[in-house]
């Protein structure tokens, strides 16, 4: 018996976690092309009567790492209007846009869409903050996988990889020499800079805030 109810169990949280994402975008297997294009689009201040038109939640596999390391990162997205709405669900930039060299609004392919989904790192005491990664999205009519449907309160969630690189340490104004640990502040700006009405939806969606601790090994330490 207990058996049994186990699995029962077991199903219905498989089922409940598909109910709570109907699809996965998982940046962390096989071959993705991310395109490097940097072209932005800006839909402007929108309006007193924009709204916002989704929530993202971030998750990080840990909250602890050692500068220099991997972690994989979720971002959940959900509708919360009250009708469909759409998304890009393409990393391949270059192929959305047909291949053209040419990005502005008049050769954009019809249906275009684009988002930016950075993370970004802020240091409390000092009082200053970075991007630190980012992925951009794409879709068109063009590519009919390219462009995600969520009907209201409907989730999907993007699995990404990046490195905890040194880099950013300068940009943030933080001594490698004062502590061999760190502790930071990220979270996730979701940016639709091309594909929704502005003046109807809010262009930027702001997640949840992580605190994690970055670990200074002491053979990178400053000398």
């Amino acid at each position: 018996m207990i058996s049994v109810i186990s699995l029962l169990y077991f199903l219905f949280s498989m089922a409940e976690i598909q109910i709570q994402h109907i699809d996965i975008l998982d940046l962390t297997v096989g071959d993705k092309t991310i395109s490097t294009m940097q072209k932005r689009w800006g839909g402007g201040g929108g309006s007193n009567l924009s709204r916002p038109i989704v929530s993202v939640m971030l998750k990080l596999d840990k909250g602890k790492y050692v500068i220099g390391e991997e972690f994989i990162y979720e971002i959940s997205v959900k509708n919360i209007t009250d009708r469909d709405i759409f998304i890009p669900w393409d990393t391949d930039g270059d192929k959305i846009n047909n291949g053209n060299e040419s990005y502005s609004y008049k050769d954009l392919p019809a249906g275009f869409m684009q988002v930016g989904a950075g993370i970004w790192l802020r240091k409390n005491d000092k009082n200053s903050e970075t991007i630190f990664t980012s992925i951009g999205l794409y879709g068109s009519d063009t590519f009919a996988s390219s462009i995600k449907t969520l009907r209201p309160e409907e989730s999907a969630m993007i699995r990404a990889i990046s490195r905890w690189n040194e880099d950013f340490l300068s940009r943030l104004e933080l001594d490698r020499s004062d502590s061999s640990n760190i502790t930071l502040e990220i979270y996730l700006n979701w940016i639709f800079s091309y594909g929704i009405n502005f003046s109807e939806y809010e262009q930027v969606a702001t997640s949840n805030s992580i605190q994690i601790e970055l670990e200074i090994q002491p053979d990178d330490k400053t000398e």
